[in-house]
């Protein structure tokens, strides 16, 4: 275990020490207009940037970049633009809402981020409490006014919308009808907005210069398979012969198939991880419970089941070149199909023996529970883990504890 557990140390360490800089290819356009290609500390940013880190292709000391100091970056599949803009800082959450507050209004300079580039234009300047959006006409940026607040009535509370945003985009595109339609249930989301202007530029001879890919969550299938370790460890005094006995730790194979949710910001470091697993197992121990010379009894028994496991874990990776380090955590939900419960006791008393056979464990469970922690690496279609569960086992008794402890090597293959 002492091993096992530095390991996961070392995994996470890893991590962290990679997590201080990703450096990828990137360009930025000075303000003469000239482009630089070099690289760029890419953070997949949750809200937009305040400034970059840039190295220039050929040096290792990186430039330190800020809205006034540029007109534009890209990484990745994104874009910034640096503009002045008016940005509304009333909060979009509905928790956070008041009745009739204050209009709060602050110029920025910031980069704005390019959702749809063209003719036509959607920007997004993303803030923790709410998303602004803009449209660029000539070479100033309109704000997209949307806000959202409490109203008193005599019996409720409701929420006002000012949804402004839906007129100035009908006039911005031109007033056409098939946008006039799609406009009417156009929400104030980036994907959303982003379907109005991908309708505008369907029915038109022009193409946009750059579009943003939509913030979908992945979804990937897999399969599993692999080897586990499992030791049984009972307690109590009611059954000495599971608590005091020697028993083995078997390792069989496991395996099945695997769902996984990918959540597309923060580089996609977070992922929902799910398996369903079939595995078995079948322990064997022995116990010599001894009065006096002449009389003591023999205990050997089995058990065992085999048996589908449900885990749900939460993962949390990040890319170093094409292979990813990853940590997970999670819980097991283990659903038995069938079991093995075996004891046979033979009793010597001087020069009498007696033999007897029943259950090992007179109540077990058909569902048990367990905590899952993992470490490891994948990459675009592999993935190979080191995982330790710790179950609450198969006894049902009160006074018989049990728990049950797995450590499997795991090897994943994603469609």
């Amino acid at each position: 275990m002492k091993k096992l557990y530095l390991l996961f140390i070392a995994t996470f360490s890893l991590q962290i020490a990679f997590a201080q800089e990703n450096y990828i290819d990137g360009y930025i356009i000075n303000p003469k207009g000239e482009t630089i290609n070099g690289e760029i500390d890419f953070r997949d940013w949750a809200n937009n940037p305040d400034e970059i880190n840039f190295k220039r292709k050929g040096s290792n000391t990186p430039e330190v970049l800020a809205p006034n100091d540029i007109l534009e970056f890209g990484v990745e599949d994104q874009i910034y633009e640096s503009a002045i803009v008016e940005v509304e800082l009333n909060s979009l959450l509905t928790q956070q809402l008041e009745v009739n507050p204050k209009v709060e209004l602050r110029v920025d300079t910031a980069f704005l981020q390019v959702c749809v580039g063209g003719e036509k234009s959607l920007y997004r300047y993303k803030l923790p409490s709410r998303d602004n959006f803009y449209i660029k006409v000539g070479d100033q940026y309109e704000r997209l006014i949307y806000r959202r607040n409490l109203i008193k009535g005599k019996q409720k509370t409701a929420i006002r919308e000012n949804k402004k945003y839906i007129g100035q985009l009908k006039a911005y595109l031109n007033n056409n009808n098939t946008i006039d339609k799609k406009l009417r249930s156009t929400q104030y989301t980036v994907n959303s907005l982003m379907k109005v202007f991908e309708a505008y530029y369907g029915n038109s001879a022009i193409k946009t210069n750059f579009k943003k890919k939509g913030e979908k969550i992945i979804t990937t299938f897999g399969v599993i398979a692999g080897i586990t370790n499992t030791t049984l460890d009972f307690s109590g005094d009611a059954y000495t012969y599971l608590s005091l006995g020697d028993i083995d730790s078997p390792v069989n194979p496991i395996g099945g198939i695997s769902l996984d949710f990918i959540l597309p910001k923060h580089m996609q470091k977070w992922w929902l991880h799910n398996e369903l697993l079939f595995s078995a197992y079948k322990a064997k121990g022995s116990h010599r419970h001894t009065v006096h010379e002449g009389r003591y009894s023999d205990y050997t028994f089995e058990i065992g089941t085999s048996h589908l496991k449900l885990v749900n874990m939460v993962r949390y990776s990040f890319p170093l070149n094409s292979f990813r380090p990853f940590i997970s955590a999670g819980v097991a939900s283990t659903f038995t199909l069938s079991e093995t419960n075996y004891l046979k006791q033979v009793n010597t008393h001087e020069l009498s023996v007696t033999i007897g056979e029943k259950d090992a464990i007179k109540e077990t469970r058909s569902y048990d529970q367990g905590l899952v922690v993992g470490t490891g690496v994948t990459n675009e279609k592999l993935s190979f883990e080191l995982r330790y569960e710790l179950g609450n086992g198969m006894s049902d008794l009160v006074k018989v504890g049990s728990k049950t402890k797995c450590i499997s090597l795991l090897l994943g293959y994603r469609f």
